[in-house]
């Protein structure tokens, strides 16, 4: 019975760890956000000349 757990989660395990992601490209292309004089509550900068945005209203990048 420990062997065929044992090769379950083996197998389990094997088929979790396909493919690297390193292949596929992200399409995720951010844009600074326009100035704005009315606090309209926008934050967007560039780091190392990489654009950096939150993608949601969490905060996270």
């Amino acid at each position: 019975m420990k062997n065929l757990i044992l090769i379950f989660a083996l197998a389990t395990l094997s088929l979790a760890c396909g493919r690297s992601s390193e292949n596929q490209q992200d399409t995720y292309n951010p844009q600074l956000p326009p100035i704005t004089q009315t606090g309209a509550n926008t934050f967007g900068c560039k780091i190392n000349g990489v654009v950096m945005v939150p993608r949601n209203s969490i905060g996270y990048v």
